[in-house]
């Protein structure tokens, strides 16, 4: 039945109509023969059946065009919580969600954040911020890999889960997004806008223990922000150029 119930296209809601009809028209059909002689039964059959069908097509069918879009509702509400708006990347909520159904995946997590956020605000508005926020987000999607997990943290902060990743190539990852960042200015609303990232690297770890490598990342990340920012650094290491 849960099949039947998915309505997720017109094809769906066309083959809802269709069985619920095909079902009732079935049933009514069956009760003629039971209840009345066949002679009879047959007469009624020629009258009622294709009244019969059509009203309860149509009835369906109107039926499943309300399924699915209760159906395509459902799909941008779930939508809305598990990506963040602005940047179209996991939210807080849903990154901690995902990771705690897989708790033994291992792997390594950047704690990334916009050097000198409040001075992009302060001197070309909050618009242009958000734009520099989706603009680090959307080098963070392209940068990491299909089974990496990009989450918004907290204002210009995010934080990468890398699936299956040691911590030197988690590294090497970083770099590649920190270099990306730094080398893409953008134009936005008659601003060149141009900003850097500074990215802490926890040790490998499952993700069970993500409190405890996001930790381990967010302490790195405080060593790049003291060390001059647009820096990577990996925890328990030296600076990374």
């Amino acid at each position: 039945m849960k099949w039947l119930l998915r309505v997720e296209t017109n094809w769906h809601a066309t083959r809802f109509a269709l069985v619920i009809t095909l079902f009732v028209v079935t049933v009514i059909g069956l009760a003629e023969v039971a209840f009345h002689p066949l002679d009879e039964w047959r007469a009624q059959l020629m009258v009622s059946w294709p009244v019969t069908t059509l009203v309860t097509f149509a009835l369906t069918r109107f039926m499943g065009h309300k399924l699915l879009k209760i159906n395509e509702l459902i799909v941008v509400l779930k939508r809305a919580a598990h990506r963040d708006q602005l940047t179209d990347v996991a939210t807080r909520d849903f990154f901690f969600a995902r990771l705690a159904k897989q708790p033994a995946k291992p792997g390594v997590s950047l704690m990334v954040d916009i050097d000198h956020f409040k001075r992009v605000n302060d001197t070309y508005g909050h618009l242009v911020g958000d734009a520099v926020i989706a603009h680090v987000a959307k080098i963070l999607s392209h940068k990491t890999r299909r089974n990496d997990l990009v989450c918004r943290f907290g204002g210009e902060e995010f934080v990468v889960f890398l699936d299956n990743a040691a911590p030197d190539q988690a590294r090497l990852i970083a770099e590649r997004i920190r270099r990306a960042v730094a080398q893409s200015a953008f134009e936005h609303d008659g601003h060149q806008v141009s900003v850097t990232v500074s990215i802490g690297v926890s040790t490998a770890a499952p993700a069970k223990d993500i409190e405890d490598t996001i930790r381990q990342a967010d302490a790195a990340l405080y060593q790049a922000k003291a060390a001059g920012r647009n820096q990577t650094v990996l925890a328990g290491a030296a600076l990374a150029s």
